[in-house]
């Protein structure tokens, strides 16, 4: 793993948090941290997913159903502030419509670290947006599709944290097996001076696909559509399943340090 960005002495285990989800479990900050996630990247509802497949666009919809889910989001992090403080960084994870101002009370009280727009368009970032960043100190989390779009990369040479690489070309959703591809998508960000850890998302369901994600030289995985069909059937198979991601990565890196 590289010196620069948010570093572990394992795979980095990212998931994703529908903290505004009324049928997700009301602890998945505390599952996450007890299992061994060191990232959380919170969802932020919005009206149009067009990144998201079925499983995170039903769960934003749920959200948005509620009076105000940025509120029910926000009263989430802060009965766990205290039980995450130091054991979870967290991003917040949504689109360019994100309010994300609204969070800048968790930025100040060291609860929220980060933020990562899904967006493949060569727009930047809003004036507005790097204002806050800057001001604030949230960590800009890097986002690069599966086509490695050079306006991406060059973005993602700016970034801090970490990088996301998009795994599949299309949507959220759980896939059947990790594309081999990856392992070049992988090689050609490092060549491309990308020095912060890289995490593979979008599309990893399995312990088997997170092994293989860092078998193919990732810094991390990303998990997220999996983590909801898990939360779904309450938060002890969320529990499960995250211990099962957590034995997986680690047990691959390990293989792979005496290999």
């Amino acid at each position: 793993m590289t010196g620069r960005g948010w570093q572990s002495d394992r795979p980095l285990l990212i998931c994703y948090a529908p903290l505004g989800d009324p049928q997700c479990p009301a602890n998945m900050l505390a599952i996450y941290a007890e299992q061994g996630v060191n990232i959380v990247e919170v969802g932020v509802p919005t009206q149009n997913p067009y990144l998201d497949g079925e499983t995170v666009a039903d769960s934003m919809r749920r959200a948005l159903r509620l009076t105000d889910p940025i509120d029910v989001i926000r009263d989430n992090i802060a009965a766990h502030a205290e039980f995450m403080r130091e054991r979870l960084q967290l991003v917040l994870m949504g689109y360019r419509e994100m309010p994300f101002k609204a969070f800048t009370s968790e930025v100040k009280k060291g609860l929220v670290h980060g933020l990562i727009i899904a967006d493949t368009s060569t727009d930047g970032d809003s004036a507005d947006l790097r204002q806050w960043l800057n001001l604030e100190g949230v960590k800009r989390v890097g986002f690069v599709d599966a086509g490695l779009s050079s306006h991406l990369i060059k973005r993602a040479r700016l970034a801090d944290g970490y990088v996301m690489l998009q795994a599949y070309d299309g949507p959220t959703g759980v896939r059947a097996e990790l594309d081999s591809s990856n392992a070049e998508r992988l090689r050609i960000l490092r060549a491309a001076g990308i020095d912060l850890p890289i995490a593979l998302g979008f599309g990893i369901g399995t312990p088997e696909q997170a092994a293989a994600a860092i078998r193919m030289g990732a810094d991390g995985v990303v998990v997220g559509s999996a983590c909801i069909e898990a939360a779904l059937h309450g938060a002890a198979s969320l529990g499960r399943f995250i211990a099962e991601l957590r034995a997986a990565i680690d047990q691959e890196s390990l293989l792979g340090a005496s290999g």
